[in-house]
C-alpha cells in the first residue's frame, strides 16, 4: 500500500504537462536587447579595470613601505550611474639626509616603482627620477666620507707633528660643492 502511494505522488509530480507555456508566462521571458548586452560589456569592463588598478596600486603601497604616502583613486561614471575607479597613484616620501637608511629608504622607493607586473609610464618615470635621486645622494655621501677622511688625516698629521715639536700649517676645510674637489675624486 505505501509503495503504490509514493508510485502514485511520483507519477502525479513528474508527468509531462500538455502544455509548454501558457500566455500568462510569456511576459516574464525576457530578451535582452543589444544595448543591454553593450551596457553589461561596458560594466564588467569597468569592474575588470577598477580589480587591476586596485592591484596595481596595492602593489606599489606593499613594496613601498613606511615610504608610500596614500592611495588615491581616479573614477569615472559607468552607464549605470555608479562610479568606477579608472586611475590611481600612491605618493611617495622622499627621505632627506645622507646616510645609508636614507638610501636604503629611496632604494625601496624605487623597487616599489617596479613593483607591479605591467609598469605604466609614470611608474617608469618615478623610478627613473628616485634612481637619479638615489645616485646623486650617494655621490654626495661617498664625497662627504671622502672629505671627512681626507680632514681627520690632516688633523692627525697636524697634531702628530705639534707633538713633535715641528712646525705646523694650517689646512683649508675642504667643502663638498667644491668643482675642485669633485675633479680630484673622480
Amino acid at each position: 500500500m505505501l509503495q503504490s502511494i509514493k508510485n502514485a505522488v511520483y507519477t502525479q509530480a513528474y508527468q509531462p504537462s500538455e502544455e509548454k507555456f501558457k500566455v500568462q508566462d510569456v511576459h516574464q521571458i525576457k530578451i535582452e536587447t543589444l544595448e543591454e548586452r553593450r551596457i553589461k560589456e561596458e560594466i564588467n569592463r569597468l569592474q575588470s579595470w577598477e580589480n587591476h588598478v586596485k592591484n596595481h596600486e596595492a602593489a606599489h603601497a606593499i613594496a613601498g613601505g613606511s615610504g608610500i604616502g596614500t592611495v588615491s583613486y581616479i573614477y569615472t561614471y559607468g552607464p549605470d550611474g555608479k562610479k568606477y575607479i579608472q586611475g590611481g597613484q600612491v605618493s611617495v616620501h622622499i627621505p632627506k639626509g645622507l646616510n645609508e637608511r636614507s638610501l636604503d629608504s629611496l632604494k625601496k622607493l624605487k623597487n616599489a616603482s617596479a613593483a607591479s607586473s605591467d609598469m605604466s609610464i609614470k611608474d617608469m618615470t618615478s623610478g627613473a627620477i628616485i634612481s637619479a635621486v638615489e645616485r646623486s645622494r650617494r655621490f654626495k655621501l661617498q664625497m662627504k666620507q671622502a672629505t671627512d677622511k681626507y680632514e681627520t688625516q690632516k688633523r692627525l698629521q697636524a697634531e702628530k707633528a705639534f707633538d713633535e715639536g715641528r712646525e705646523i700649517f694650517a689646512y683649508k676645510k675642504l667643502d663638498i660643492s667644491s668643482t675642485r674637489l669633485i675633479e680630484l675624486f673622480v
